[in-house]
């Protein structure tokens, strides 16, 4: 879940997610045990997902993906506007040529 709102368009979800990690590694014993990994209970009635499980009620975990890259770092990445990206990918798509022609399936055979 917490790499879900790494990646969240809001940037208020994305600094959260980044300051739980953050907190989990200082209070979290290091990295050289076995995690035990136990499914929360949901919360059906939760009106996003961010809220979907208790996050005081168990013990959070960071993720390992992440382990690599510093406590800075992730909050700067976080921090990003990602709305800009999204622009330049959409100008790179529509200036991609479409395909000259479509493959008739019968020219396969």
């Amino acid at each position: 879940m917490l790499l879900a709102m790494l990646t969240d368009k809001r940037c208020r979800i994305r600094t959260l997610a980044a300051r739980r990690i953050i907190k989990t590694r200082e209070i979290g014993p290091d990295s050289n045990y076995v995690r035990r990994f136990v499914i929360p209970a949901v919360n059906f009635r939760a009106t996003d997902y961010v809220h979907l499980i208790d996050w005081q009620a168990f013990n959070v975990t960071p993720p390992t993906v992440l382990r690599h890259i510093s406590s800075h770092e992730l909050i700067c990445r976080t921090l990003l506007n990602f709305l800009h990206t999204r622009k330049q990918l959409s100008e790179l798509n529509s200036s991609l040529k479409p395909p000259e022609k479509d493959l008739d399936r019968s020219e396969l055979f």
